[in-house]
Formats: C-alpha cells, structure tokens, sequence
C-alpha cells in the first residue's frame, strides 16, 4: 500500500510539473507565469532527485529562459545555476538523462542571450558544466552547448586572454 501511495504522488507531481511545463511553454504567458512564482517553483522541482521530474522542471526554464524580459531573471535568482553546477559538476549525467541534458543546455544558451549573463554564467562557474555536456553522444546536447559556448565567448569580457574571466578548466 505504501509503496503505490508514493507511486501515486510521485505521478502526480510529475503530471502537475508537465502541466506547468505546458504553461511555460505559451508565449502569452510566460511572463505572468514568472511573476506569480514560476521560477521559484521551476527550481524548487528541478532540485529534486527524480529524473523525470528534474526533465520536465528545466522544460520550465527552458521555455522562460526564451523570453527577453526573463533571461536575467534566471539568473539573478542562481538557483538555476547552482542546481545545473551541482547536477553536472556531480557527475550524475548517464544515457537516459539525455532530455534532462538538452534542457539545460538549451536553457543555458538561451539565457546566455542576454549581456550581463555571460560574464556572469563565467563567473558562476558555467564554463565546467559545458565542457561536461559537450562529451555527451548526444548531437542535441552537443547542439545546445556549441550555441551556449559560441553566445558566452562573444562577451569582450570573456574573451581568451583576460585570466580573470575564464578560469582553468
């Protein structure tokens, strides 16, 4: 009984982060979506440990992530960042998170858009989680991280030669 209960609210949760996803994913919306709470909310589930749960969480991000008026705003709140460092820098990436990884690949470029988020995305530590995605097999993973790679390197702040921006990798 206890094990379907979980089960049980586990789909739910999953079906509600889907639902939020669907969402996210209208144009119309995204900004009030952002506004009552949507990020937060967005974070808040891809911390989570299940991987369907997390795939569909950074659909959240990824949808906002392609709206102008949200970009900064992914990343002033950090929880993004840090909850990408600390999937990817963890090494918890396998064959079937291949979604998971186009998700937050994708949302990486897409947030790296905007001006101030590439020094920032650098600074945070960003440039280790691409190196980590850009070996997957994966050509949409790779896809998302040679358009993250190429958007963060066209920042003069981040350009080659200054050794404060880039640290080693």
């Amino acid at each position: 009984q206890l094990g379907t209960e979980k089960e049980t609210l586990r789909n739910i949760k999953l079906q509600a982060t889907a639902a939020l996803r669907d969402i996210a994913s209208n144009h119309e919306f995204k900004v009030k979506f952002a506004e009552m709470g949507g990020i937060e909310t967005a974070i808040e589930l891809a911390s989570l440990s299940d991987i369907a749960i997390k795939t569909q969480a950074f659909g959240i991000i990824r949808h906002l992530s392609v709206a102008p008026l949200l970009k900064r705003s992914l990343v002033k709140l950090s929880g993004v960042v840090s909850i990408i460092t600390d999937y990817i820098g963890n090494g918890c990436q396998n064959e079937g998170d291949e979604d998971l990884l186009i998700q937050i690949a994708e949302s990486i470029a897409n947030i790296s858009e905007h001006a101030q988020n590439k020094v920032e995305l650098v600074q945070m530590g960003i440039l280790h989680c691409l190196v980590s995605l850009c070996k997957h097999d994966s050509i949409n993973v790779k896809r998302g991280t040679s358009r993250a790679f190429a958007l963060l390197s066209s920042s003069p702040e981040n350009a080659v030669g200054d050794e404060k921006a880039i640290p080693s990798i």
